[in-house]
């Protein structure tokens, strides 16, 4: 008979107990050979333990309460039993950290989620070792090089012995005689602008030039004015006397500038000194007539003889033989290119020389060339047609030709004048007195510009600004030196509020509940 106290089937709580006693009925079940429909209802691991992640229930939940720390909230456990804190309230206040053992729930239908194979971290390198005795040495700055290099001459013992002990005083010292020195750079830069650069880029060598005409107390060769100074001027003037002219005669030197005889003075003595028939102009000059034989001069182009420099002077050639007045000897070819270096002075003529309508000039790369000239040419000889449209005036005067000639391939006729037709340069500027120029001017602009703007900013700021920001007009010095004794006296307490002169609102700031100074009670 079966013990009517027991009972086969135990109650499900009962069951479901600890696991020990769990273990004990399923073998008592299956020993007696009946099943015991036993599941896991619950997880084993305990609610401390689980892994908090976003898979789980209350992950948002306990961090929302979780973030709420440090505010004056408190969050208490739910009616489920459910703490935000994870904090298990069966137990004491110390909560145990997550365990390698926790599992993650599972959720029905689904199998358990295989943990991932760790990534294989990389080798960290070992960081190298920085020896602390070793100083990495650091460069000093510019400035400071600057201002050590400036002041080299002064010793920190210099300084000591003249008051200035502290390193920092030295220094400060040094920098203001830096400062003083770039101020010092600047001044010179801007006097150089305005006076050296002009003489170091307009610098050329015809320091000397003048207006072909200007001056009648020289005389014109080739384009270039001599002064031929016979006495000693006292001013460091290079003194000129001819050789003797005709030693049959006299053995004396001669003044070529002054004599009557010669009056070289303000005359154009290019024909003294010509260059022989031949070279670039041999295609274009030939030889209309054989030569005399008792002509000495039978190779020259023109007759020795003076012009004016003003065109007065008409062709001449009754002296077209002779060799008088002739420089063609070897030796006073010599003696002339020597003196060159020592007298010359460029001759130069102007635009309105050229236009000018009772001068037959015209300009050609630069040069200025007299169409007269080629009148002078002896009877022996006749010219090209391209000379001779220039002599008869068939080609325009007055301009400059260089296009012209260039546009006709007459390069090589120019050529041929510059030989015997050139009488001065134009009067132009090179490229060094052209950049000077542009540069004093835009320093000028500069410097002009930079004068008129804070000019009108100080008128702008006195007539409609200085109002606004503490500008008083009309005050008088009574009232001027009242204020600065107010500001005086406000500055030694600057926690009180400053005096003021003029109401800000239209409102009133007092009533008769204001407690009057230095009472706490309202008046009644």
């Amino acid at each position: 008979m079966e013990n009517p106290g027991l009972s086969y089937e135990e109650p499900q709580g009962r069951r479901q107990g600890g696991a020990a006693g769990g273990s004990s009925q399923n073998a008592e079940g299956a020993a007696r050979g009946k099943p015991t429909n036993f599941k896991r209802q619950k997880s084993l691991v305990r609610p401390e333990r689980e892994r908090i992640d976003r898979n789980h229930p209350q992950y948002h939940y306990r961090n929302a309460t979780q973030n709420l720390e440090g505010s004056n909230i408190k969050v208490q456990a739910s009616s489920t039993g459910n703490d935000p804190t994870g904090i298990n309230l069966g137990r004491t206040g110390v909560r145990r950290g997550k365990s390698v053992l926790g599992r993650e729930p599972e959720k029905p239908g689904h199998l358990r989620a295989k943990q991932k194979a760790a990534a294989p971290q990389k080798r960290k390198t070992i960081p190298e070792i920085k020896n602390p005795l070793k100083k990495t040495r650091e460069w000093p700055s510019k400035w400071v090089i600057y201002y050590n290099a400036v002041t080299c001459c002064f010793p920190a013992a210099l300084l000591k012995s003249c008051g200035k002990h502290a390193p920092e005083i030295q220094r400060a010292w040094r920098e203001k005689v830096a400062l003083v020195s770039i101020i010092v750079m600047m001044v010179l830069a801007v006097g150089f602008l305005t006076f050296g650069l002009q003489q170091a880029l307009c610098r050329d060598e015809q320091s000397g030039k003048f207006v072909a005409g200007s001056r009648d107390t020289e005389v014109i060769i080739n384009g270039f004015g001599y002064y031929l100074n016979a006495e000693d001027s006292g001013n460091g003037e290079p003194v000129f006397r001819h050789p003797p002219i005709n030693k049959d005669i006299s053995l004396e030197t001669v003044d070529i500038m002054n004599d009557p005889t010669y009056a070289a003075k303000g005359m154009d003595a290019s024909f003294l000194f010509q260059e022989p028939a031949g070279g670039v102009c041999e295609k274009f000059i030939t030889r209309s007539a054989p030569a005399v034989p008792s002509d000495p001069v039978a190779n020259l182009y023109f007759p020795c003889e003076y012009r004016s420099v003003n065109g007065n002077t008409q062709p001449n050639f009754t002296n077209a033989r002779s060799a008088v007045g002739c420089h063609t000897a070897a030796g006073t070819r010599q003696k002339w290119d020597a003196m060159k270096k020592s007298y010359n002075s460029p001759a130069y003529y102007t635009w309105e020389n050229i236009t000018n309508t009772q001068r037959r000039f015209f300009a050609y790369d630069g040069d200025v060339y007299d169409a007269d000239i080629l009148n002078w040419i002896k009877s022996d000889f006749s010219v090209d047609d391209s000379i001779a449209a220039l002599r008869n005036g068939s080609i325009a005067l007055q301009r400059d030709l260089s296009f012209l000639f260039a546009q006709r391939k007459m390069l090589d006729v120019g050529i041929c004048l510059k030989q015997i037709a050139r009488v001065g340069a134009m009067d132009s500027k090179t490229i060094g007195c052209v950049a000077s120029d542009v540069i004093t001017y835009v320093s000028l602009v500069i410097i002009l510009g930079v004068v008129f703007i804070k000019f009108f900013l100080a008128v702008f700021f006195g007539w409609f600004l200085s109002h606004k920001l503490g500008g008083f007009d009309k005050e008088s010095y009574q009232e001027r030196m009242k204020r600065a004794e107010q500001i005086e006296a406000w500055s030694s307490d600057i926690n009180r509020p400053a005096f003021q002169t003029k109401r800000q609102t239209i409102f009133p700031t007092t009533s008769r509940f204001t407690p009057p100074s230095g009472s706490s009670t309202p008046a009644l």
